[in-house]
């Protein structure tokens, strides 16, 4: 072959350069002007010996900056197990800086930010790397869970995600690929019987034997969830099975393994929760007039406080204020409290309530650790999730995970058939966007709800168009 052709032929394929590295792959034409500058410059005598020189220059100089730029994504993971944020950040940037084709420096960046910012910048690394090598796992993977993680349910996501379990078979991505879908869609048959299939050729853990289970069993699939549940019991590790609460009470039924006190306590709670939903529904039915009340500080100075008080039924979440100072505005009055899991929420007396709600997509099918409710059990308050079938309804809309605020005021507008504003307070939505705002609930205002779409969906309640 000619050195002219040779030449054309490395130029067209950069790759040829770098067959011996086992760092550096995936490489884009922009990055041949380098080697063509190297060649230009070159004394036009001996080509071959000058092509080669040109290759093998330009090889090391980026094995260097790759090697370089490993080195970083360690200094930035290392970093951030020690909780030194700005340093894992800074860490990860050099590192893309360094090597724009580093996948694990790409990440890296997501994860650090993910401890520190909101969605804007995390996506668009994840989005980045996706762009530049859309059909590596590693990309793809890292931008389905970076979105999974800020609530973003479209159907690129969801393609990404189906791709990966096409072509992917290992049980992590599996284990990925059925969380995300299994939170905005209602379990679906045909998705269960492929993992019916999958399960024949895989040895996969009982803690995913239980998830899987559990999805089947929601799909409709009962006997086939059955025959899992078996499997995982005769193996002596019922206790992952007990993270699904409509899974676990169901197999009760077949195989007793509720034994100890505590396991029991489970499943009575279990049916205090399910029972609660419906009585949920009827206490706002019956209401004739019901308020519901948010941290926003947009009530600040407006003195509704006896009007709210004043309602057949008040709603309130999280960390509400009970104050002197905020009771003239926002009233102390609560009949239903809404609450996420999380342990930034303060503990109360739940006896003071007529209902606790616990916040959560579907969580009695999808997986939700009942230890921390089982005193219900002992006193008179109800207790329940959201109904699933508004959420999924509400996700649709969405394309994300609603605020729990917006849950229960789409709850109230498919109830009563319209939404009164004058019964609605503390509600702002893209109030949480501003840095300036103080929640006066002292809530985190989460990356997972997309504030301007539930601003759009509660006007259109408002309007009555939704």
């Amino acid at each position: 072959m000619s050195i002219k052709r040779k030449l054309k032929k490395l130029i067209n394929e950069p790759s040829l350069f770098f067959s011996d590295s086992k760092i550096v792959k995936n490489l884009v034409r922009d990055d041949v002007k380098e080697i063509s500058k190297l060649i230009q410059t070159a004394p036009k005598s001996k080509p071959k010996a000058n092509l080669a020189k040109a290759s093998t220059s330009f090889r090391l100089v980026v094995e260097d900056a790759s090697v370089r730029s490993m080195e970083l994504v360690g200094q930035s993971t290392t970093n951030l197990n020690a909780g030194n944020v700005e340093k894992a950040i800074n860490c990860a940037d050099r590192a893309v800086a360094l090597d724009k084709f580093n996948v694990f420096a790409y990440i890296a960046c997501c994860r650090a930010r993910e401890k520190r910012e909101g969605q804007p910048l995390v996506l668009e690394y994840a989005s980045s790397l996706y762009k530049l090598i859309p059909d590596n796992n590693l990309s793809q993977l890292n931008y389905a869970r970076c979105a999974k993680n800020h609530g973003v349910y479209d159907s690129k996501v969801e393609a990404i995600y189906t791709d990966l379990y096409q072509k992917d078979k290992s049980e992590e991505t599996l284990v990925d690929y059925l969380q995300y879908i299994w939170e905005c869609k209602v379990a679906q048959k045909d998705i269960a019987l492929s993992m019916i299939s999958r399960l024949e050729n895989n040895d996969y853990s009982d803690k995913t034997n239980a998830l899987i289970g559990a999805y089947l069993f929601d799909a409709g699939l009962k006997k086939e969830s059955l025959k899992i549940a078996r499997s995982i019991i005769d193996n002596k590790a019922s206790k992952f099975i007990k993270k699904y609460s409509a899974y676990y009470t169901y197999l009760n039924a077949y195989y007793a393994i509720s034994k100890t006190e505590s396991d029991k306590k489970t499943i009575l709670a279990f049916k205090k929760i399910d029972k609660g939903e419906e009585a949920l529904l009827e206490r706002i039915k019956l209401s004739k007039r019901v308020v519901i009340v948010g941290n926003s500080p947009r009530e600040i100075g407006k003195g509704n406080g006896k009007n709210i008080d004043s309602s057949d039924l008040v709603i309130r979440f999280n960390n509400y204020p009970e104050t002197k100072e905020i009771k003239v505005d926002y009233g102390v009055k609560c009949d239903v409290w809404v609450r996420s899991i999380g342990s930034w929420v303060d503990t109360r007396d739940e006896r003071q309530f007529k209902h606790v709600v616990i916040s959560g997509t579907n969580l009695l099918s999808r997986g939700f650790n009942l230890s921390h409710f089982l005193h219900f059990n002992e006193i008179d308050t109800e207790i329940s999730v959201f109904n699933p079938q508004y959420h999924y309804e509400l996700i649709e809309y969405l394309k994300g995970p609603p605020s729990a605020g917006l849950m229960l005021l789409y709850i109230v507008y498919r109830l009563k058939g319209e939404l009164v504003g004058s019964d609605i307070f503390g509600f702002g939505f893209v109030d949480q966007l501003e840095e300036s705002v103080v929640n006066i609930g002292k809530s985190p205002a989460g990356v997972r709800h997309h504030w301007q779409a539930e601003l759009d969906v509660y006007q259109s309640m408002l309007e009555g168009k939704l």
